[in-house]
């Protein structure tokens, strides 16, 4: 006997994670506890290529961004100030685990304004 998993689609990324319909999956159920997510900039994707990406994962607070729209709101800011800029992609999809940006994390640990 074959005992099958159903995977729904997560309501904030679209992966097919959630475990019940019109739910979270777990990696975003962590991040609305959180009240923000760790994103990096895409660069300009001039090429396609990314290559100049950024390399830190700021804390964009929830619900400053949605990913599943390219609309204004795509281009939040960061709690550090840093923000997608003329040129940019905007913020990536790919989310971090953890902000490795200097500003951020003080901002996080109460010592920001």
């Amino acid at each position: 006997m074959t005992t099958t998993s159903t995977f729904y689609p997560c309501t904030r990324c679209g992966h097919y994670a959630a475990t019940a319909p019109a739910t979270l999956c777990a990696d975003c159920a962590s991040d609305q506890a959180r009240g923000y997510e760790a994103l990096t900039l895409t660069g300009r994707c001039a090429n396609g290529a990314e290559r100049d990406r950024g390399k830190l994962y700021h804390a964009v607070p929830i619900g400053n961004i949605n990913l599943d729209t390219f609309h204004d709101s795509n281009w939040g800011k960061a709690m550090c100030g840093a923000e997608p800029g003329r040129r940019s992609n905007g913020w990536s999809d790919c989310k971090g685990r953890e902000v490795t940006c200097p500003r951020c994390a003080k901002r996080l640990a109460g010592g920001g304004k």
